[in-house]
């Protein structure tokens, strides 16, 4: 009896020195194991088993794995912590997979109703002839109003000083009329005429009145940009004087530059 009891002993205190070894499942293995089957009771809430089949069944196969090896056989502490993982991770896709709003379902595509019948046309009465009735005489249009014709626009004449072509100050300010009758007047075109007096001769009269008609166009041309072909010169010389060349005042008016519409 007394060799019983000592082997009794001896086993008991085999046993405890395993158990304070270290085999009993750690504490952080079984705060794994709650977190993981919290996850687990979340997924059937949000009808995981419905909407995330696969991943839930998965879970749940590995929960009952790891309840089996906390209850029976804790030793195997690492195969405990892969399935307590697996828990977790295959929970958490399934929470997440059944958050994801439902694909609405494709409309059914309309049938087109089917066209009526075409009825026929009725057709229709003959229109008996209408009696003969005289064809009213065409009335005479009234005749067309001529459109007025245009008044040509007066230009100022310019003066020149004794044997002088440039253009002074009093005929540039009449320049300057006759350039803006010529900006508005688009459609018009002149003809600048220079004229002298009859003090010198024929050939030098003649080159004076070019030149003046001349200097005239080109002030035009610089200031108001006028196109050249809208202007024609022709120097007359002495043969066109318009007052008497006997006396100063006359001459003073025969030394000039005149605008001349020309069609």
């Amino acid at each position: 009896m007394n060799m019983n009891k000592r082997w009794m002993m001896l086993i008991i205190l085999i046993l405890g020195a395993m158990i304070a070894s270290g085999c009993a499942v750690s504490k952080e293995t079984m705060m794994a194991y709650n977190e993981g089957k919290d996850a687990f009771q979340k997924a059937t809430l949000a009808n995981a088993k419905k909407c995330a089949p696969i991943q839930y069944a998965t879970a749940e196969a590995y929960l009952a794995f790891a309840d089996h090896e906390i209850t029976h056989f804790w030793r195997e502490i690492e195969h405990l912590d892969t399935s307590i993982k697996t828990v977790k991770e295959k929970s958490l896709e399934a929470i997440k997979i059944c958050e994801k709003p439902p694909t609405p379902p494709t409309p059914p595509t309309p049938i087109p109703p089917t066209p009526p019948t075409p009825t026929p046309p009725v057709p229709p009465k003959p229109i008996p002839p209408a009696p003969f009735a005289p064809i009213p005489p065409t009335p005479t249009p009234a005749p067309t109003a001529l459109p007025k014709p245009m008044t040509p626009p007066v230009f100022d004449t310019i003066y020149f000083d004794p044997n002088k072509t440039n253009i002074n100050p009093t005929a540039a300010r009449t320049l300057d009329r006759n350039g803006v009758i010529l900006t508005e007047n688009p459609q018009i075109r002149v003809e600048i005429g220079g004229h002298t007096d009859s003090t010198g001769s024929d050939k030098v009269n003649q080159k004076i009145s070019e030149k003046r008609a001349l200097s005239a166009k080109k002030y035009l041309q610089d200031k108001f940009n006028i196109p050249d072909n809208r202007m024609i010169i022709k120097g007359y010389g002495s043969k066109k004087p318009i007052a008497d060349n006997r006396s100063k005042e006359g001459r003073a008016k025969n030394r000039r530059v005149e605008f001349k519409v020309v069609l």
